[in-house]
């Protein structure tokens, strides 16, 4: 595989069948190098969203209020 990053930078890795690899977020351009079909699994992390700070001088709700 060749991977071909943004700012002109390539790199070569050899991927054999069933490895698992990780890398970090980060845009590039797969090329695969040999005769044979590849095929890729990719699972990307996501970070739960923050809750916004709570802005000064706000009260807290309750929504169990009756």
């Amino acid at each position: 595989m060749k991977f071909t990053y943004p700012n002109g930078k390539s790199e070569e890795r050899e991927m054999k069948a069933g490895q698992v690899a990780f890398t970090p977020a980060g845009r590039h351009l797969p090329e695969n190098l040999s005769a044979n079909d590849m095929d890729v699994i990719l699972v990307e992390l996501k970070t739960p969203k923050r809750k916004a700070p709570a802005k000064p001088g706000a009260t807290p709700t309750n929504s169990n209020k009756q």
